[in-house]
């Protein structure tokens, strides 16, 4: 009697399991950086394009004050704890520009510490340099004029900040962890920095003149800073005028690790 032939089929072996899981395993961990990557990359583009909205709502905000920035803080007649970015927000489409999407201090702020600047208004993001806007550094019920800043191209005007503060400046630099902790010396989380950074250690910046550039905190203190020091007024601390400050903060690798 005739009997068809059948043809069983045959599984894989253990070993043939291992070796694809292997593959597997070894492909996941070559892939995973790449969309880590690809994700912060778009990240950091988004935090850019916010700066560049704010810059704009800046320029509007200059235009109809007679040529002045606004101050990082109004106190003379003003709401307390009013900001500069509360006088941004009505040239600016939404209060989402104002959230780096890879700000730790906003989306994963420390104990202690909630996701929003002191104003309990704003999430934080951005800060003004202080060595330029603190309202200690110039007559505040006049605020900053254009016209006041001679290097408008190189002179830092917003940057990313983990604090929240409306202004910080070149010091917090300086990074030890013996003080990282509360709302003096450094970000209180081992080894981070007050400034916010994304991949190859870049930061956004927004300059005087209102554009924008990503690069590396040393890129803005050597071989010559950015931090518009020329304005500080008589009496503060000097050291951040010299830029044998800025020099040696890069020369002796005193910024935080994740910066180095």
């Amino acid at each position: 009697m005739y009997r068809p032939l059948v043809v069983g089929k045959k599984g894989f072996t253990l070993i043939e399991l291992l070796v694809v899981i292997a593959i597997i395993a070894i492909l996941a961990a070559i892939l995973f950086p790449v969309f880590v990557n690809a994700r912060e990359k778009s990240r950091q583009a988004k935090c850019l394009n916010n700066m560049k909205q704010i810059g704009t709502g800046v320029q509007m905000y200059v235009e109809d004050w007679d040529g002045t920035f606004p101050p990082n803080r109004f106190t003379k007649g003003q709401p307390a704890k009013r900001i500069w970015k509360h006088a941004v927000r009505p040239y600016v489409r939404t209060v989402n520009v104002y959230v780096c999407p890879s700000n730790e201090g906003y989306h994963k702020p420390v104990a202690g510490r909630g996701p929003m600047d002191e104003t309990g208004d704003f999430p934080i993001s951005y800060a003004y340099n202080g060595c330029v806007f603190h309202a200690a550094t110039m007559d505040e019920s006049k605020g900053r004029k254009q016209s006041e800043i001679t290097e408008p191209t190189r002179t830092i005007y917003i940057l990313e900040s983990r604090g929240r503060w409306p202004d910080v400046g070149p010091w917090w630099l300086l990074y030890s962890e013996g003080t990282a902790t509360g709302d003096i010396g450094a970000y209180p989380v081992a080894g981070k920095g007050q400034f916010q950074v994304h991949i190859g250690r870049q930061m956004n910046w927004l300059f005087c003149d209102l554009h924008v550039a990503a690069m590396t905190v040393q890129r803005t203190c050597s071989p010559r800073n950015m931090w518009g020091t020329y304005m500080l007024p008589a009496g503060s601390n000097q050291q951040w005028s010299r830029q044998e400050y800025y020099d040696a903060v890069v020369n002796e690798k005193r910024l935080a690790p994740e910066y180095q």
